[in-house]
């Protein structure tokens, strides 16, 4: 009585195992991240962070719950070590 339960167990296993997706490549894992240095104002009300694309950076700022950004510059290949704001109401 248990055979036929237990070669059902071990068949639907055997699926599911096949299922799976495959591992992300070695590159996906040696990949810079493409944020960086993510910074939220005092107030709260905006954010800001680094874009990295490739060797070139960004500078963006958006405000929270907008899917606008308020300003995107251009930094170069300047390595950036941190963003900080400038006043408590900034």
């Amino acid at each position: 009585m248990f055979r036929p339960f237990g070669a059902l167990i071990f068949a639907c296993a055997a699926l599911a195992a096949s299922d799976a997706s495959a591992a992300p490549s070695v590159e996906s894992y040696g990949r810079l991240p493409a944020i960086d240095n993510v910074s939220l104002s005092p107030s709260g009300d905006r954010y800001a962070y680094i874009a990295v694309d490739g060797e070139t950076r960004k500078l963006v700022v958006g405000t929270v719950g907008g899917d606008k950004a308020l300003l995107a510059s251009s930094v170069g290949k300047a390595k950036v070590v941190s963003v900080s704001w400038a006043g408590v109401h900034s």
